[in-house]
This record gives C-alpha cells, structure tokens and sequence, in this order.
C-alpha cells in the first residue's frame, strides 16, 4: 500500500512540473495561427546573423510556405514579446518592456504584407 500511494504522489509531481514548464505563454505561442487559418506566427532569435540580438517575425502560409519576414523588427530578444491575430487576420506584436507596438496585415491586394505602427489602445482584447 505504501509503495502505491509514494507512486501517485511521485506522478502527481511529475504532471504539475510539466504543466509548470510548458513554456509557451498565452500570447506567445510560435506557430499561433491566424483566425481564418491561413497563416501562422512565429519569432526567431536573431541574434547569430546580427551584431544586435534581435527577434525576427516569419508569417508562413497554413502550408508552411513563408509568406513573410521581418528582418528589421527592432525588438530586442532581451525584452518580452507578445502576439496575436485579431479577427480580421491582422497580426499584433507587442514588446512589454520597450513599448514597441506593430501589426501586420496584407495590403488590399493579399499579395505583400505591411508593418504599421501601433498603440495600445488598438491591441485586441
């Protein structure tokens, strides 16, 4: 009886640690998906092809095709980063720590995606 309730115990402990290190926070999740699906998110440390640790932003196609990359994000790897896609499949990236806001959506065309300048008062709720 006792070596079954020390093994229930040992594997509660082990499934909270795992759901405590998951990893991924809400709004920080790489490969989130648009809202109709057709695209993904994710960030990159970008740091080894810079002298500057920065993230690098690549928007791939629900069939993993890179649809976009943003180079120049200017977000550094130091600072927490969120995203996520609002309704109308525009993508929001914000930095916590620097107040850096942007999103990213398809111009009138759906053929080239543009950076655009934010402020809080328009992230998503």
């Amino acid at each position: 009886m006792m070596n079954s309730t020390k093994a229930i115990i040992l594997f509660t402990m082990i499934v909270l640690l795992l759901i405590s290190c998951s990893g991924e926070k809400e709004n920080q999740v790489q490969g989130c998906k648009s809202s109709s699906g057709e695209f993904k998110a994710y960030l990159f440390d970008d740091g080894e092809a810079k002298a500057k640790k920065e993230w690098r932003l690549e928007i791939h196609t629900n069939k993993n095709a890179t649809s976009y990359v943003d180079a120049n994000l200017t977000m550094s790897i130091y600072h927490q980063v969120y995203w996520q896609w609002d309704a109308g499949n525009k993508l929001w990236l914000m930095s916590s720590d620097d107040g850096k806001l942007f999103s990213y959506e398809l111009d009138s065309n759906h053929k080239q995606w543009v950076r655009k300048k934010e402020t809080y008062e328009n992230w998503p709720k």
